[in-house]
C-alpha cells in the first residue's frame, strides 16, 4: 500500500511487557498477543499499529514532537486500513470507540479535543491532563487521515481510494529516510489533491474545534414522480471561518450509499434537494463515524 518498506524483512517478538515498539526490522510485541488473544480484533490492530511504523517513523521519521502525529496517528490509522480491507464489519465500533475516548468528559470534566490543538502534542501533557496529548496524537491524528481520505474519496471509480493511496506513497518516496514535518505533508497532499490544504490543517491540526451537526430531511417525489430528498444541516459550535464537508448517505434494506455532500461554513444551516436514484428507508450522515463531531442523532 505504502511502497517497499525501508528493511527486506522484519522480525516480531515477543517481549514480557504488555505495550509494542517498532525499529528498523524488528517489531516489538507483547506477550499478550501471543498468549492471550481475543475475538474482538484488538490483537490484530495492535499487530498492525506496530508494523505500520516500518513506514511512519522509520521510513520517514517526524522532524519535532509537534510533528509527531505524522507517526503515531498514521500507525494507528493503518489499523483502520487493515479493518476496511479484512474486517470492515467491525469499522463503526473503531472510530466510535475512539470517538467516544476524544468527546467524553474525563475525570476533570474536559473533552481531550477541547484541551488543545494537535499539534502542540506533548505540550498538552500534564499532572491534571497526562492522557490528553496520546489521546489527540494517536486518535485525532487517525481522525484527521480519515477525514483527509473523504475529502479526496471518488465512490463511482473502481478504486474509489486511488488519490489517497498515491498521496501517501508519494509521501514515503519523497521523504524516505528523512524528518518529515506538518506543512512537508501539507505540501503532499496539496499535490495531490489540486488545490491550497490549509483550512483543512488550520481546522484539525493547528485548531481545537470540534463541529456539532443537527440532520432534517423529507422523503418526497417530485413533479415527474421520482424520488427525492429535502435537507437540512446545521453546523454549530465552531467559529465563522470553519468549513464543513458533510457526506449524506442514503439506506435501502439497512444498506448504506453516498449520494452526496454537504458543505457549510461556520454555525449556520445549508439546505438542498437531492435527487435519489431508489426509493429510500432512511437518510442519515456521517455513516460509520468517519468525521469528528458530535451529532443531534
Amino acid at each position: 500500500l505504502y511502497g517497499p518498506p525501508p528493511d527486506s524483512s522484519a522480525i516480531a517478538t515477543e517481549i514480557p511487557g504488555g505495550h509494542g515498539e517498532a525499529f528498523p526490522g524488528l517489531v516489538h510485541l507483547s506477550w499478550i498477543t501471543f498468549q492471550r488473544t481475543g475475538s474482538s480484533g484488538a490483537d490484530q490492530l495492535f499487530r498492525a499499529h506496530e508494523v505500520a511504523h516500518q513506514w511512519w517513523a522509520i521510513g520517514v521519521d517526524y522532524k519535532t514532537y509537534h510533528d509527531q502525529w505524522l507517526s503515531e496517528g498514521l500507525a494507528e490509522y493503518s489499523t483502520v486500513i487493515y479493518l476496511r480491507k479484512f474486517q470492515p464489519q467491525k469499522l463503526k465500533s473503531f472510530w466510535d470507540l475512539k470517538r467516544k475516548w476524544l468527546l467524553s468528559k474525563n475525570p476533570r470534566g474536559n473533552r481531550p479535543v477541547d484541551v488543545g490543538p494537535l499539534w502542540l502534542g506533548a505540550q498538552l501533557r500534564s499532572y491534571l491532563e497526562p492522557q490528553v496529548a496520546f489521546e489527540l496524537t494517536y486518535y485525532k491524528g487517525a481522525y484527521v487521515m480519515e477525514m483527509l481520505r473523504l475529502l479526496i474519496w471518488e465512490p463511482r471509480q473502481s478504486d474509489p481510494d486511488a488519490r489517497f493511496i498515491a498521496m501517501m506513497r508519494d509521501f514515503v518516496a519523497t521523504y524516505a529516510g528523512r524528518n518529515a514535518s506538518t506543512e512537508d505533508f501539507r505540501r503532499v497532499v496539496e499535490k495531490h489533491v489540486g488545490e491550497p490544504m490549509g483550512w483543512f490543517f488550520d481546522q484539525w491540526v493547528y485548531g481545537a474545534e470540534t463541529p456539532h451537526y443537527d440532520f432534517n430531511y423529507q422523503l418526497k417525489t417530485d413533479a415527474a414522480g421520482k424520488p427525492v430528498a429535502q435537507i437540512s444541516l446545521t453546523q454549530s459550535r465552531v467559529s465563522d471561518s470553519f468549513f464543513g464537508y458533510v457526506p449524506v448517505y442514503v439506506y435501502v434494506k439497512n444498506s448504506a450509499r453516498l449520494v452526496a455532500f454537504l458543505k457549510v461554513s461556520g454555525s449556520k444551516t445549508v439546505t438542498a434537494e437531492v435527487p435519489l436514484a431508489v426509493k429510500a428507508d432512511k437518510l442519515g450522515i456521517d455513516d460509520g463515524h468517519s468525521l469528528l463531531c458530535t451529532t443531534g442523532e
